[in-house]
């Protein structure tokens, strides 16, 4: 009897915990890959899931009077979200620099003019921000960044955790790759020397 009650909590325990980690998972992709939408729909997905789950009663009275606890907690959360995005928007910038330079080097060489600066801003518009079909400015633009920056606002949890784990661990490996790169370049040029004359 016991075993079988332990068995069940523990089940009940696994499941949840697999749960929670598909909502986390799925929240933080949603956020890496700027999609408010989905992101929004996990919690709420997320929060409903509680709720049905809660062994409390729910009724009107008792969600009227969780209101002016919901009010503070709003402003907490929110002023934290705000104060995250100005640290996000730092982040962002500085890896959106970092690739700038990696892609000016790639391009130009170190210190190299910029051949047909016509045309440069579009190449790099497209090297930083893909092709997305939003023309967005270089340098950037918080304005034409606003959906994500109210995304970092909003889902500022998951965002922060996720820029702290990934966002130093990224830079730590295009550091080690930019260190390395010359040891590359001399391996491949040593396994396939003579194969420029076939070329």
């Amino acid at each position: 009897m016991i075993a079988g009650v332990f068995g069940l909590y523990a089940a009940w325990g696994i499941a949840f915990v697999i749960l929670a980690a598909a909502i986390v998972i799925a929240e933080i992709s949603f956020l890496e890959y700027e999609n408010g939408k989905g992101a929004t729909l996990t919690l709420l997905i997320a929060g409903a899931a509680v709720a049905l789950a809660s062994p409390q009663q729910i009724s009107i009275g008792w969600a009227l009077s969780l209101i002016p606890q919901a009010a503070r907690f709003g402003v907490y959360y929110f002023a934290i979200g705000g104060l995250w995005s100005i640290a996000k928007w730092y982040f962002y910038t500085l890896d959106l620099r970092s690739r700038y330079d990696a892609f000016r080097e790639r391009e130009n060489g170190i210190g190299g003019d910029i051949k047909n600066k016509g045309q440069w801003i579009g190449r790099v518009r497209t090297e930083l921000y893909g092709h997305s079909g939003r023309a967005k400015s270089f340098p950037p633009n918080a304005q034409e960044h606003a959906s994500t920056i109210l995304m970092w606002i909003g889902h500022w949890p998951f965002s922060m955790v996720w820029t702290l784990v990934n966002h130093p661990v990224r830079r730590v490996v295009r550091w080690i790759f930019a260190r390395l790169r010359k040891v590359y370049y001399a391996i491949s040029k040593h396994n396939f020397a003579g194969v420029e004359a076939d070329l």
